[in-house]
């Protein structure tokens, strides 16, 4: 992937189904866009990283909320910072029982047109040239069905997920934080800190 480097960790977040590295200043690489408060970034565009898993946590960031921070080792750490009631995370969150832990994984991010033309957003792990399957899934009978609420009076139907996203976080987050620090020699710093951005990891 080309994102080898010494010292703390690489943050990479997600756009557009994209990995993204942020840059405080244009490198040879870089590439400009406006985000969604106006401010000039300086970014470059991955389609995965590949590692162990080494590391899962969750923080609060100030401004944007709850974010999963999932921290991949090669030859250096990345730390994918991923909202945690994302599409992106829960469809991690579904896979990651299905990892064999003392083996690399490559993650990768995912954006496509559904069979309505809406946007979907996903993540896939391989490990081996396979791609796992998701351990939970819709109508298994284990992973609870998101409440819909029928929109009246020309409001807009309503889907929450959120007792999903309670389940994938007392599941999945709470085991693997344990099972990782307990088998991992990565220790996640107290104080780290996340980058946050109000159009980066948000789908």
């Amino acid at each position: 992937m080309g994102l080898k480097s010494s010292g703390g960790a690489i943050f990479l977040g997600i756009y557009e189904g994209r990995l993204v590295r942020r840059y405080k200043t244009p490198t040879a690489d870089s590439i400009q866009r406006t985000n969604k408060e106006g401010n000039v970034v300086n970014e470059t565009f991955h389609k995965s990283v590949e590692g162990k898993i080494v590391g899962l946590d969750v923080k609060t960031h100030k401004d944007y909320g709850e974010r999963l921070l999932l921290y991949i080792s090669d030859d250096t750490i990345y730390c994918i910072e991923m909202k945690l009631d994302s599409r992106y995370a829960s469809n991690f969150l579904k896979t990651l029982p299905n990892v064999n832990l003392a083996m690399p994984v490559e993650f990768i991010p995912n954006k496509k047109a559904d069979a309505e033309g809406k946007d979907d957003y996903t993540v896939f792990l391989k490990q081996g040239n396979v791609t796992l399957k998701r351990f939970y899934k819709k109508d298994d009978g284990v992973l609870p069905e998101p409440s819909f609420t029928k929109g009246k009076r020309g409001k807009k139907d309503e889907w929450d997920f959120s007792n999903v996203n309670d389940f994938l976080y007392e599941a999945v987050v709470v085991p693997f934080r344990d099972t990782l620090k307990a088998i991992s020699a990565f220790d996640i710093p107290a104080d780290a800190g996340i980058p946050g951005d109000s159009d980066i990891s948000e789908e």
